[in-house]
């Protein structure tokens, strides 16, 4: 009877072992989720500040930017999605543009995800008519399948800024929301633009200083000769009138 006694004494322990460890590994396991969500949430990215341009960077920019067209287009997020209830190709999205309100957009677009950051024409802004191939049209609020749309989403090439017409236009994580659309676009995601065009306009600058100077040298020599010119005149002038002045005494 002892023998048994002890054998089940055995078998509690046994059994009672495992129980800590098991609860040791759900400890690890939260602690390994905290330590996930925490190296999520410090890894998601923070908007930064696009730097102010000198005054010369936005001529350049405006320049760049001429065969742009749209007008009032800005890097909106896409803050909500969902199916359209009416259309299976449709999808519903809540899209800010940094202001105080939210937009609803209705779009076909199936690349677009929540926190994604967009070209977003609002209600009022003006991008290309496509429907007629030239100039602008404005953006209204419409109502598709039943469900009103304030503002679209725009491809680069609707814009003019690439030819890249089956995509909306994203732009990096970082990039402040509300920024224009094609200042975005040249500055983070074409930088090689600005800086090629600020180059052309240095070397022009300095083309134009060089001709400028060389036309100031030329002006110089110029006047230099002629007052050379004159100086000779001048003195061939008096040395005639001397002797003219000498004839007259001895006569």
């Amino acid at each position: 009877d002892d023998d048994e006694e002890e054998e089940e004494e055995e078998e509690e322990k046994v059994v009672e072992k495992p129980k800590p460890a098991a609860k040791e590994k759900e400890k690890k396991k939260d602690k390994k989720e905290d330590k996930k969500g925490k190296a999520v949430q410090e890894e998601a990215p923070t908007e930064k500040p696009l730097p102010p341009l000198t005054p010369e960077e936005q001529k350049v920019l405006k320049d760049v930017l001429k065969k742009s067209v749209f007008q009032g287009v800005v890097v909106g997020l896409v803050k909500s999605l969902e199916k359209h209830p009416k259309a299976n190709d449709l999808y519903i999205l809540k899209v800010t543009d940094g202001g105080f309100t939210e937009a609803q957009v209705v779009t076909n677009n199936k690349l677009v995800e929540v926190g994604h950051k967009v070209a977003f024409a609002p209600v009022g802004s003006e991008v290309a008519d496509e429907e007629l191939g030239v100039g602008t049209t404005t953006i209204k609020p419409v109502k598709l399948k039943g469900v009103n749309s304030a503002g679209m989403l725009c491809s680069g090439k609707l814009l003019g800024l690439n030819d890249d017409g089956d995509k909306v236009l994203t732009f990096p994580p970082t990039c402040p929301v509300g920024t224009d659309a094609g200042e975005a676009f040249i500055r983070l995601i074409k930088p090689e633009v600005l800086s090629e065009a600020r180059e052309k306009a240095e070397a022009a600058r300095i083309k134009a200083e060089e001709a400028a100077a060389a036309k100031k040298a030329q002006k110089e020599a110029n006047a230099a000769k002629k007052a050379e010119e004159d100086a000779k005149k001048a003195a061939e002038g008096g040395g005639e009138a001397e002797g003219k002045g000498k004839k007259g005494k001895k006569g």
